[in-house]
């Protein structure tokens, strides 16, 4: 039997637990980390390099999607599940704390004067605001 086909002790089936931990995992995405890129997209790039650099953002977006994609089966049953997914979670952890120092906070900053923050910057504290950091 596959996976989803056997019970769990206490004799639950995994079809109602597997549908369960999807709509947490999307209820979750959706409002948090989904948008992210998108909202960080369209803030950081000045108007006269916007669209190419949106599309440059977008297609490495999609990439690293379909590398996921391509790569989580073979990682499974090379490694297990278990290390595949704490592998990926390394991954998320290490982009977190690498935003945290780089990526500067931009509320209360006008798109004109954004690329300024990067101009002389090379280190941003974490959770800095415009000014302090």
């Amino acid at each position: 039997k596959q996976w989803y086909q056997r019970r769990v002790r206490g004799g639950v089936d995994n079809i109602p637990l597997a549908l369960a931990g999807l709509c947490l995992y999307v209820a979750g995405f959706a409002p948090g980390m989904g948008p992210l890129p998108w909202l960080i997209n369209s803030e950081l790039f000045p108007m006269w390099c916007r669209d190419t650099a949106i599309s440059i953002t977008t297609t490495t977006t999609w990439i690293s999607n379909a590398l996921v994609a391509m790569t989580f089966l073979s990682i499974s049953q090379g490694m297990g599940t278990y290390q595949a997914f704490s592998l990926y979670l390394v991954a998320c952890i290490t982009a977190i704390i690498y935003f945290l120092f780089f990526l500067p906070e931009t509320t209360g900053i006008p798109l004109e004067k954004v690329h300024q923050l990067f101009k002389d910057r090379i280190i941003f504290s974490p959770f800095s605001s415009y000014g302090r950091f």
